[in-house]
Order: structure tokens, then C-alpha cells, then sequence
């Protein structure tokens, strides 16, 4: 989300250097965006972390109503 804002950032002063409205408010728009997803939160959290060692696997299985949150 970070180069959303970085991209946002550039757009915004690139576009007020060289006097285009357009890319100057598109810039600015991108950069606003861009907070307000950091600070909602929203994104993918890591739930779960480990260095898996050579020969090691992991196996990921799906329970009926996972995706929503709710119990089945």
C-alpha cells in the first residue's frame, strides 16, 4: 500500500511542476487512497509464520465457513 502513497506522491508533484490539473488530481486522489486503506486496515494479515526447513512441506485446508468467519 505503501508505493500506492509513493505513487500517488510522485503523480501529484509531477503534475504541479508541470502545470497538468489532470495528473496533479489523479495524483492526489491515488495519495488519499492510498491512507485511508492503511488506516482502515485493510490487507491481508498474517496469521500464521514459520521457515520451513529443507524436505519440510505445509498443507492448507479450507473448513466449510472459514471465509466468511462464521461457523458452519
Amino acid at each position: 500500500m505503501n508505493s500506492l502513497i509513493t505513487l500517488g506522491l510522485t503523480q501529484l508533484f509531477r503534475g504541479a511542476r508541470r502545470g497538468q490539473a489532470l495528473t496533479a488530481g489523479l495524483g492526489a486522489a491515488m495519495t488519499v487512497i492510498g491512507i485511508a486503506r492503511r488506516r482502515s486496515g485493510a490487507g491481508e494479515k498474517m496469521l500464521f509464520a514459520r521457515t520451513l526447513k529443507d524436505g519440510e512441506g505445509i498443507t492448507v485446508r479450507m473448513e466449510r465457513g472459514s471465509l466468511n468467519g462464521g461457523d458452519a
